[in-house]
């Protein structure tokens, strides 16, 4: 995809979004989806899944599923809109480094890419999910935005001990 011109590959993202929708919304989606509603509202899963392949409104992103692939231009947005990111900036150039708290809402590691961007590497620990395939994955998808990732449990040093090197 990254070899593609913006806009073809902001179509073939469409296209793919709306064949999933009308599949019944990608499989993942559903399942989240599922868990967040009460059983006599999940005959409404069907379209909650459309809504959330369908254009998001305002954003130049024409469909939620390609929201990855355009990071870079996601840490262009944080700069231009964010304030205080100064103090960030200072605290890393000064040796110190930063600690962010970002809530777990909505796509916090898209948010998180914007310091991986722009500043360098963020550390995140990261709870183990099962199967264990899963959280490989996970990992592996993090990594690509440039996160380093420290599991929570199971890992080489526990999470406390890595964060204080």
């Amino acid at each position: 995809m990254r070899a593609l011109p913006q806009q073809w590959a902001m179509r073939m993202f469409e296209v793919a979004a709306d064949g999933a929708a009308r599949g019944g919304g990608p499989v993942q989606v559903r399942r989240n989806l599922a868990r967040c509603c009460p059983p006599p509202q999940r005959r409404c899963l069907t379209s909650w899944c459309a809504r959330a392949c369908a254009p998001t409104p305002g954003t130049g992103v024409r469909r939620s599923g390609c929201r990855r692939w355009i990071v870079v231009r996601l840490a262009e947005r944080v700069e231009s809109v964010a304030g205080g990111l100064e103090h960030i900036h200072g605290a890393v150039e000064g040796g110190r480094g930063a600690v962010l708290a970002v809530t777990h809402s909505g796509k916090w590691d898209l948010a998180g890419s914007w310091p991986a961007q722009r500043i360098g590497s963020p550390t995140v620990v990261a709870d183990r999910l099962a199967p264990e395939s899963l959280f490989r994955r996970v990992v592996l998808f993090r990594k690509s935005l440039g996160f380093e990732i420290v599991p929570l449990t199971d890992g080489a040093t526990p999470p406390c001990e890595h964060l204080r090197e």
